[in-house]
């Protein structure tokens, strides 16, 4: 009993060593967990990735993450490239506009004048004269023009003229030779004076005088001139 009485103190002592140690050791091990901990946070951005590829470590305190971590399934305001549900930053196809092919206007001819024809006489008595005349279309608003001149009379005996025979129209005059005749009869007869051809434009078509140059008697009256008095096309 003495003996183990003696003991007693040595194993108390023994028992609070042991104990101190313990508690040293837990407090070495705590502060090279602080002094770790210390070098993660004072780490750049990024360092941690590097040691663990394919991991992304917690955003530390005092930290602002700005990589946002998208879903492909969810809708991320902003605009999301990799995520085709996205509205604003669509993965789909561009789509192709038609193109609008203007309709061809439809070329509506200019017609083609049409072939006329008609003819005007003088208003005298005895001694008169009458205008035939023909348009044929020509190039473009022109007209191949075709005038015949008679004398309408009994007997008749005149000679050829040199600009024996006038056109006006259009604002314009024309002279052409007119030819002798020598009728007898009997009765009225038409007798060609002179044929004459040019061309006009559609816009100097409208009222036409032709007169003719006689300057002689006939039935014993003095004439200077026939003159008649018509429309052309």
């Amino acid at each position: 009993m003495q003996s183990n009485r003696t003991n007693l103190p040595a194993v108390i002592i023994m028992l609070l060593i042991l104990l101190l140690i313990v508690v040293a050791v837990a407090l070495i091990m705590r502060s090279c967990g602080n002094v770790k901990e210390v070098e993660i946070i004072n780490q750049p951005s990024g360092a941690a990735d590097n040691q663990n590829p394919g991991q992304v470590g917690p955003n530390l305190p005092g930290q602002v993450s700005t990589t946002p971590v998208y879903d492909p399934g969810v809708y991320v305001p902003g605009g999301n490239p990799q995520n085709p549900q996205n509205p604003q930053n669509p993965q789909n196809p561009a789509q192709t506009t038609p193109t609008v092919v203007p309709a061809t206007p439809t070329v509506v001819p200019t017609p083609v004048p049409a072939e006329s024809s008609g003819s005007f006489m003088s208003t005298n008595k005895k001694l008169n004269i009458r205008a035939d005349w023909q348009l044929t279309p020509s190039v473009g608003e022109s007209y191949s023009l075709t005038l015949n001149l008679y004398a309408v009379s009994y007997s008749l005996y005149c000679r050829e003229m040199p600009s024996g025979g006038t056109l006006t129209i259009g604002g314009r005059s024309y002279s052409f030779t007119t030819k002798a005749v020598n009728y007898d009869g009997p009765g009225k007869g038409e007798n060609l004076l002179a044929t004459y051809h040019m061309t006009i434009s559609k816009a100097a078509l409208g009222n036409a005088t032709v007169s003719w140059y006689f300057n002689g008697t006939y039935s014993g009256q003095h004439i200077d001139s026939v003159v008649a008095k018509g429309k052309i096309g």
